[in-house]
């Protein structure tokens, strides 16, 4: 069993760290595309500077090719294909999102929320706030600053900490534009 959940964990980093060395190769043909263009984004209005919610999602999922989306997706993919998983599982995937948020901190469009539903002797109100502030989906002005990434992750922890081994867990993803941007974890029984 702990075989088991060490092993998810250790594909989640390596997705993560794959998503890192891929951002970072895309970013640089970036850069060499857009040197020209630079001059004339800094003329734009304050609206188009910082972009409303919905162009920020888009430009993050038409950014990804459909290989990068489904890599993002994995982490959660995994997990929503069953109807139930136990609690282990649901404490595995909180921590693989955590570091997928790290992965990704700064890149607009791309935080997983976590959402909590009849989660025995838990209050969802704080993890509720954090996901607003740092998720753009689900607030256009949301954003994933390393400061708004950490309170999230503080209350995924606290969540994480109700979720019992004992106890099975239905998981329901959230997506736009190909990319998976928040999860429920309902528990079942």
């Amino acid at each position: 069993m702990k075989k088991k959940i060490l092993s998810f964990a250790v594909i989640a980093m390596l997705i993560a760290s794959l998503f890192t060395l891929t951002g970072c190769a895309s970013k640089d043909e970036e850069n060499e595309d857009n040197e020209v263009s630079e001059s004339k984004e800094i003329e734009n209005t304050e609206e188009s500077t910082y972009g409303t919610g919905d162009s920020v999602i888009e430009n993050a999922a038409e950014k990804m090719d459909e290989m990068e989306k489904e890599l993002y997706n994995t982490i959660v993919k995994n997990y929503t294909t069953q109807e139930t998983i136990r609690g282990v599982e649901v404490k595995v995937l909180i921590e693989s999102i955590i570091s997928q948020n790290e992965t990704f901190v700064n890149e607009s469009g791309k935080f997983i929320s976590i959402h909590a539903k009849n989660i025995s002797e838990y209050d969802d109100s704080g993890l509720e706030g954090a996901d607003m502030v740092a998720n753009v989906y689900e607030n256009k002005n949301g954003e994933n600053s390393q400061e708004n990434i950490d309170e999230a992750h503080k209350e995924f922890r606290n969540l994480s900490e109700k979720i019992s081994t004992t106890k099975e867990y239905h998981i329901e993803e959230r997506e736009s534009n190909g990319l998976i941007y928040a999860i429920t974890i309902e528990e079942v029984n």
